[in-house]
């Protein structure tokens, strides 16, 4: 069994209406149920913003949003980081690999 991360890197504007739901599922696992923050997670800046996602045999176990300066900060920000509770994906990991990625795709922004 392959343990490899699979990376994807698209706008908002890219994903279908069931990827989409894959994220909010693994946002809201994480926000809501584990660490039960009492806020609504779609703020409205993800059309806005680019996500990185990680898939592990296909499957979303990692994701972040990406946005552009302006869109939340006056500056490039990273924020909903969510990395499931039962992937064998180390989120430190995620978060090192995830930087790398962004110093590279920066000039999009």
């Amino acid at each position: 069994m392959s343990h490899t991360l699979n990376w994807r890197f698209r706008h908002f504007d890219l994903f279908s209406a069931s990827q989409w739901h894959a994220m909010l599922n693994l946002r809201g696992s994480i926000f809501v149920v584990e660490q039960t923050c009492p806020y609504l997670d779609p703020d409205g800046k993800d059309p806005d913003c680019w996500h990185l996602e990680g898939l592990l045999q296909g499957q979303l176990v990692a994701c972040l949003r990406i946005a552009p300066p302006g869109a939340v900060y006056p500056e490039l920000s990273i924020g909903r980081v969510a990395v499931g509770t039962n992937s064998i994906y180390d989120g430190v990991e995620f978060i090192i690999r995830s930087y790398r990625i962004i110093r590279i795709k920066r000039s999009i922004f």
